[in-house]
């Protein structure tokens, strides 16, 4: 039996039904298959065949303790079959030297990506200890971080996962990771959109308003701080003038959101209206961008001092 030869594994065992292949597979010497790898690994298997060749394959490495990163690298396309339960045993070398095949994967469960994440931070430490290296090999698995260690990671680091990496990173794997680690994220000033409309849409859903918009509180929109960037325009329409007014990141507020918030100036209360036009302010250029928005709504004004803005005037005559 040629079992190094992809050509010759397709020739032999091509057409068998599950249980004739359970039992061919039985015959072929554990030390064989695994010397198949990783030819057999780069093989795209019909899912009935992949838990008995699973099966084979793990019964033959023996003991997850003393697996390389080389044989669980090796595995390719059946990686999850054989690993899914021995994650936690992996050695932390195994883990560090295969982790990018653990991002390649697709068929991770929520279970098995946190088990990952555990895993990473058995490997490399408490997450507040993780390099910019480090953190980038973790990955997407970042949201699959408890509770206690997602908000200990550096916000910086996990910002500069920019792109299809951060993109790729599943922020609904654990909801009460995340609602720990909002207020953190929130301080940080600097996400681009996407990474600030990707952490808000997975905040909402971690408060089960996925796809049906967030009940936004003063407490929640505090809570999120300069991610408000990432709160859908119908929301920040529905939102209350003085909740939106005290926001703590209104100077993150985008051209588009400004446009809506302009519709909400008259009412406002003068104390919450004075606080909103300072913190807008504060952002170069984005007072010019709401008031224009304010003018382009019929906005008018009554006086109102800033501090670098000396005399903006505004009231509202609908």
């Amino acid at each position: 039996m040629c079992i190094r030869d992809r050509t010759g594994l397709r020739g032999k065992f091509s057409g068998l039904s599950t249980s004739r292949f359970t039992a061919a597979i039985g015959q072929v010497p554990a030390a064989a298959l695994e010397g198949a790898m990783p030819t057999w690994g780069a093989a795209e298997f019909p899912g009935a065949l992949v838990a008995p060749l699973a099966t084979k394959l793990k019964a033959g490495m023996g003991d997850a303790r003393t697996w390389t990163a080389a044989q669980v690298g090796d595995l390719g396309t059946l990686l999850v079959p054989v690993v899914k339960d021995s994650i936690a045993d992996l050695p932390a070398e195994t883990f560090k030297g295969c982790l990018d095949r653990f991002q390649q994967a697709k068929d991770l469960t929520t279970e098995q990506a946190k088990a990952v994440g555990a895993k990473a931070v058995d490997a490399y430490g408490g997450a507040e200890t993780w390099t910019k290296a480090e953190v980038a090999k973790v990955g997407k698995f970042i949201s699959a971080l408890d509770e206690t260690e997602l908000p200990k990671v550096q916000v910086e680091f996990v910002a500069a996962l920019d792109g299809e990496e951060f993109l790729a990173i599943d922020w609904t794997l654990d909801p009460n990771a995340l609602k720990k680690a909002v207020p953190k994220f929130g301080e940080f000033k600097d996400w681009s959109q996407a990474q600030a409309d990707a952490l808000i849409a997975g905040y909402e859903q971690a408060h089960g308003a996925a796809g049906a918009g967030l009940e936004w509180t003063q407490a929640r929109v505090d809570e999120v701080g300069a991610l408000v960037a990432g709160i859908p325009v119908a929301e920040i329409r529905g939102m209350g003038a003085d909740t939106l007014a005290k926001a703590k990141g209104a100077a993150a507020l985008t051209a588009t959101q400004l446009g809506a918030a302009a519709t909400k100036l008259g009412a406002m209360q003068a104390e919450s209206l004075d606080a909103f036009l300072t913190s807008v302010d504060s952002a170069q250029g984005k007072m010019g961008t709401l008031l224009a928005a304010a003018k382009a709504e019929s906005v008018s004004y009554t006086h109102l001092t800033l501090p670098t803005t000396p005399y903006v005037l505004v009231s509202v005559v609908a």
